[in-house]
């Protein structure tokens, strides 16, 4: 009698180790699809960054080319076109409580191309370094998120924030 109940805490004991390293084999999936989804939102914003960024720089070469050069009316139409979806997809991506400044800068900038006032470079420059501190923050946060084996607490990732 004594060696069945010996077999069967033993069996309930594996059942139990089962159980646990299934546990904490889904959180370790649950994390690296967390962190590969931050990955690729990052890999997004980067390519959305500079298509918009490349259209900027279209639209201001093209406010200061000689008339006869200058972009025809269909060119600074599709421009436009795709600096709106751009600003649009761009802003979808942002916290409007923590990237007030990156929004700021987008709406200027994409008022000014809608209407064809001429951009500064400061704006532009601007936007620039915000979304490179924006993704150097977002990077950090991701490392230590990896190195520690979970998610940080909102108050951890503030401390990157300042």
């Amino acid at each position: 009698m004594e060696e069945i109940a010996v077999i069967v805490l033993a069996l309930f004991g594996i059942l139990i180790i089962v159980r646990c390293n299934l546990e904490m084999n889904q959180e370790a999936q649950s994390r690296a699809r967390m962190t590969e989804e931050k990955l690729r939102w990052m890999h997004d914003i980067k390519g959305a960054v500079s298509r918009y960024c490349s259209l900027i720089e279209q639209y201001k070469n093209s406010r200061m080319l000689s008339s006869d050069k200058k972009a025809s009316r269909g060119q600074l139409h599709q421009i436009k076109e795709e600096v709106v979806e751009l600003d649009a997809y761009l802003k979808l991506y942002l916290n409007w409580a923590q990237d007030g400044k990156i929004l700021t800068l987008l709406n200027e900038l994409t008022t000014a191309v809608l209407t064809e006032v001429d951009l500064s470079d400061f704006a532009y420059r601007k936007l620039l370094d915000e979304y490179q501190k924006m993704l150097k923050v977002e990077w950090e946060i991701v490392k230590t998120e990896v190195s520690k084996g979970r998610e940080l607490k909102k108050e951890e990732k503030g401390r990157f924030m300042n």
